[in-house]
């Protein structure tokens, strides 16, 4: 009896080891993108699997705060997107953050020849070389109806877009300028001196068949630089010269009146956008008016000038005045940045462009 009370005190005893629970588990280690569920145990090991002892390695380090929020800022889709044409971006309906606002800046050319024959001159090469550094660098290059939208605050192309105009109406635009345009399909306005259509073929001015052809296009806007007032006259008794837009012309005894200052420049114009709609540009369509020499009475404080080209029927005047266009800037005065004198060579042209958007005023 003994020897059987012995051999039951030992199972008992056995079987109080084996049944024994194990310790709590060790706490996790929560960094700051990870929590412990309040209300949730952690799953229990099988009674009869021993838990494997923790590796002697030295864990690593939880992330810090600091480091999450880089890490999400590395992805951000915004980043990808330097450029997007956001219509509508001023609405406060507009879901997300707000677009930066439109800055757009005009550029301004003459005649394109190579060689290269006066100041105002460039290469076919140098001009092709301004649109592929533009195409690289992802600037949106605007037609004229997308840069009215810009104005009227219905379209937003981002901080950075260019418009590219032409002056004066050198047939070089058509044999030079416009293949390299639809290469890169690039879309251009062409400011034309009406009056100095060819109508006798070619010459070193469009005929008005290529600007109907240019009309045609779907790339081109042609536009007006006035109808022959892209000239210097007589403005005093010893010789002096001044534009024929913005200046009284001297009669040889006397300056030309108020009124008849008014009605000489009022019939150049009225010619201007006459010849336009002939040519084919439709008459509902918006008017944009070159000044020649890119002068506007600004010197003389006379606001006559853009008085009556409005009166005409224009309705965006662009200066020779370097500034940056925003959805703030006066349809009076759309200022221009040249890009086309001899030596602009695309380093130089890289540079222009870049600086204007950094540290350029606003027109």
């Amino acid at each position: 009896m003994r020897r059987w009370g012995a051999r039951l005190y030992l199972c008992l005893l056995l079987i109080a080891t084996l049944v024994q629970p194990p310790g709590p588990p060790p706490r996790p280690v929560l960094g700051p993108a990870a929590a412990a569920p309040a209300t949730t145990a952690p799953e229990p090991a099988p009674a009869t699997t021993a838990p494997e002892p923790a590796p002697a390695a030295t864990p690593p380090e939880p992330p810090t705060p600091e480091s999450a929020p880089a890490a999400a800022a590395t992805h951000s889709p915004a980043a990808a997107e330097p450029f997007r044409t956001t219509p509508g971006w001023w609405s406060s309906a507009a879901m997300g953050p707000p677009a930066p606002a439109p800055r757009v800046q005009v550029l301004v050319y003459h005649h394109i020849q190579d060689p290269s024959d006066g100041p105002v001159t460039i290469t076919p090469a140098q001009f092709e070389s301004h649109l592929a550094w533009l195409r690289e660098q992802g600037y949106p290059i605007l037609s004229l109806a997308e840069f009215e939208a810009v104005l009227a605050r219905r379209l937003n192309p981002g901080p950075r877009s260019v418009l590219i105009t032409f002056d004066d109406g050198y047939a070089s635009f058509y044999t030079q300028a416009l293949p390299l345009l639809r290469r890169y399909a690039a879309p251009a306005v062409i400011f034309i001196v009406m009056g100095w259509l060819q109508t006798d073929g070619p010459g070193r001015y469009l005929s008005q068949v290529q600007a109907r052809e240019l009309l045609d296009s779907g790339l081109v806007a042609v536009q007006g630089h006035s109808y022959l007032g892209h000239t210097q006259i007589p403005v005093g008794p010893e010789g002096l010269h001044g534009p024929f837009l913005t200046r009284k012309m001297w009669l040889g005894s006397r300056l030309e009146t108020a009124g008849e200052f008014a009605g000489r420049v009022r019939s150049d114009l009225v010619q201007t956008r006459t010849a336009l709609q002939r040519l084919g540009v439709p008459a509902d369509q918006a008017l944009h008016l070159a000044w020649p020499f890119g002068d506007y009475g600004q010197k003389q404080g006379d606001g006559t000038p853009p008085a009556l080209a409005r009166e005409a029927g224009f309705q965006f005047l662009y200066t020779g005045d370097p500034c940056i266009v925003t959805p703030d800037t006066s349809p009076n005065a759309v200022g221009r940045v040249n890009t086309g004198v001899h030596w602009m060579s695309r380093p130089y042209f890289q540079q222009r462009v870049e600086w204007w958007f950094a540290n350029g005023g606003s027109c």
